[in-house]
């Protein structure tokens, strides 16, 4: 609870107010719809990165790992161990993945490519 000077209570913190203010603002509801995937004409996809990637594996036949990481997001970031810049680009097992927008402190669009 936030107390003022006087002892009245004039809100609460919860602990998404902590978390937004360490790491930036997020989406709590992660039942959202979002269009995750998309085919480009060149055979690469764009792809939300918040995106789980059992999801991903399963519609791209991937074998990402799964084992720390769950999102899209969270495998770039472990692998980076930082919050890149737009146009940065990385290559986990065979696939090229290209950061295309970065919005408040995470990672909102990447491009992917199968490399054979």
């Amino acid at each position: 609870m936030v107390v003022d000077e006087y002892g009245e209570v004039r809100g609460m913190i919860v602990l998404e107010d902590i978390l937004e203010e360490i790491v930036g603002k997020f989406t709590s509801n992660q039942n959202e719809s979002i269009d995750e995937v998309t085919k480009q004409k060149d055979g690469s996809y764009l792809v939300d990165s918040r995106i789980s990637i059992r999801e991903l594996n399963n519609l791209l036949q991937l074998n990402l790992s799964v084992t720390k990481a769950k999102t899209l997001n969270g495998l770039i970031l472990e692998t980076l161990q930082s919050i890149p810049k737009r146009d940065v680009s990385l290559k986990i097992d065979n696939m090229l993945i290209e950061i295309m927008q970065i919005s408040e402190q995470t990672i909102k669009l990447v491009k992917l490519t199968k490399l054979d």
